[in-house]
């Protein structure tokens, strides 16, 4: 199974409280390709409408400065950003119950700053599940490491090799769309202050 350990799969069974009966288990490349691009044709019936998947906006973006109480442009490590969100699904029947595969891919960027020495950013991404009662059945973080080679400053790149693939059971009303996919940055209680107060600034 090749390049299976580069993503994992969040199996969410039922609606289950929040920590309760959750599994994780590899996937395979092959189960996630196709998946984005999965809205299918106008010349195919109507599909179910898939999970929505959203950004998160206090966790769309990451400032990180180098060691010190500095905050000004000059003290910046890097910055990164969620600047896009693709997804899409299938849907297949398990033993009777309605699942839905869903695919999820953040396009991320990354700016190095002028603090930065090392010419790399290491930084976490989540990908929470949503139920219909807003709970959240699931949250996993992934690793990244971008480098900047050479005179590189910034660096735009998309999660989906593979994408991240969440297997969802639905629930009685089987409606996929009961369901979210929240995708944000992993941040610390500063960079979130940080994040909103930028934005309360900003005309």
């Amino acid at each position: 199974m090749e390049e299976c350990d580069r993503r994992t799969m969040v199996t969410v069974r039922g609606a289950p409280a929040v920590g309760l009966n959750r599994s994780f288990s590899v996937i395979a490349l092959a189960c996630a390709v196709g998946l984005l691009s999965a809205c299918g044709s106008d010349d195919e019936p109507a599909a179910p409408p898939c999970p929505r998947a959203l950004i998160v906006t206090d966790a769309a973006s990451l400032t990180t400065f180098a060691a010190g109480t500095g905050r000004d442009f000059i003290d910046v490590d890097f910055q990164v950003e969620i600047a896009d969100l693709k997804s899409g699904c299938q849907f297949e029947n398990v033993d009777g119950r309605t699942m839905a595969v869903v695919a999820v891919a953040p396009v991320l960027v990354a700016t190095r700053g002028p603090a930065n020495t090392d010419r790399v950013a290491k930084f976490q991404y989540f990908v929470s599940v949503i139920g219909p009662t807003g709970a959240i059945l699931n949250k996993q973080l992934f690793d990244v490491v971008a480098t900047f080679e050479g005179n590189q400053r910034r660096l735009m790149y998309t999660e989906d090799d593979p994408p991240i693939t969440v297997e969802l059971a639905l629930d009685a009303s089987g409606r996929a769309d009961n369901y979210e996919m929240l995708v944000g940055l992993q941040l610390t209680p500063a960079q979130l202050d940080y994040n909103r107060r930028q934005r309360n600034v900003r005309p």
